[in-house]
């Protein structure tokens, strides 16, 4: 899943928890922080608090314009801390808020190289889901991305999802051993920005790669005193992030599929006319219809032709432009209308 820089730079817009409950249908309210306003998701049918569900136990957007400090955007209050202010980067283009670049170096023996809170225990057995938008610049073996364990370099209890050195998604739960992996077969491209997301139910684990399954078995994590940590665990062994992460979430509830894709909302196409929700927002097209104005030309294809995709007839002429198109006329330039029935001409011997 790829995004240009222009649909990344439209998705910068202001945060505030509570804003659903307070917007009265503001035209200007982005509840939850996804770069589509409230009364646009409600009028087209979409989820104006997509992931803010009472599970949410810690949420960094990382749109703090400096400082160590990150705010946790839930209702918990579990801010965390930047660990290591030489190899993490405040950074922006990311899909959602801002994002921390990791360089590929280690952090100082025995501390975590990325960000660290400490949102309250975790029991056997708990359901969760971890989530965040990645790019990677390199793979390293077992690269931490989210992770809440009591030790860096066993990784004895609790989870951690990871990338390997070949760029599938991975998770470890419970202790660390070969039976505790899960691994999926999907590969995460480089200086690509993809979603993860790893969910256990208490019984199995899934982990979700751009809202598809990527890896699910029987697996459980187990208690941890551990930190929620996002980014590079370091210790004795060496095993940097190295890339961007964004937009991190830690949920005290397995979260379903449908949940999962609600956390890309801006980037899906219900329609399949090749514009997600946010360009469609964007050009004030349906997201619901392939052709808004009904005229035979999808709104993809009439953004790339010029002609608007909210008027039939662009150019006035009274033929709309898909048939202006099909019959290898110009529908941005108004010419002779086509009769609305064909015309005999008699040719007579005189002639």
């Amino acid at each position: 899943m790829k995004f240009s820089r222009l649909l990344l730079s439209l998705l910068a817009a202001p945060f505030a928890l509570f804003a659903l409950a307070q917007s009265g249908g503001s035209p200007s309210v982005d509840a939850d922080g996804d770069g589509l306003l409230d009364a646009w998701e409600t009028a087209h049918g979409l989820d104006p608090a997509s992931g803010l569900l009472p599970s949410l136990e810690a949420w960094y957007r990382f749109e703090e314009a400096s400082g160590t400090n990150l705010v946790d955007r839930s209702a918990a209050g579990h801010d965390a801390a930047i660990l290591d202010t030489n190899r993490v980067l405040r950074v922006s283009g990311a899909p959602l808020g801002g994002a921390l670049r990791f360089d590929d170096s280690a952090a100082p023996s025995a501390a975590p190289g990325g960000i660290a809170a400490a949102p309250g225990p975790f029991v056997a057995d708990e359901a969760f889901t971890a989530a965040a938008w990645i790019r990677a610049d390199a793979f390293a073996p077992y690269a931490p991305i989210l992770s809440r364990t009591s030790d860096a370099d066993t990784w004895p209890d609790g989870f951690v999802l990871y990338a390997t050195a070949d760029g599938a998604p991975g998770a470890s739960l419970g202790a660390f051993d070969a039976d505790a992996q899960l691994v999926g077969e999907a590969v995460i491209g480089t200086n690509e920005w993809h979603h993860v997301a790893l969910v256990s139910d208490g019984e199995t684990a899934t982990i979700y790669l751009d809202g598809a399954v990527a890896a699910t078995a029987e697996l459980a994590a187990t208690e941890s005193t551990g930190p929620f940590v996002v980014g590079s665990l370091s210790g004795a062994l060496v095993r940097p992030w190295a890339g961007d992460i964004a937009d991190a979430r830690l949920y005290s509830d397995a979260l379903t599929q449908d949940e999962i894709l609600s956390l890309l909302e801006p980037f899906l196409d219900p329609d399949g006319d090749g514009l997600d929700n946010l360009a469609e927002q964007t050009a004030g097209t349906d997201p619901a219809l392939a052709d808004t104005d009904g005229d035979g030309l999808s709104d993809s294809d009439e953004l790339v032709r010029g002609t608007d995709p909210l008027q039939a007839d662009t150019d006035g002429d009274g033929m709309n432009d898909g048939d202006e198109v099909r019959v290898g006329r110009n529908p941005l330039r108004a010419g002779t209308v086509a009769p609305s029935s064909p015309i005999l001409r008699v040719w007579t011997p005189m002639e």
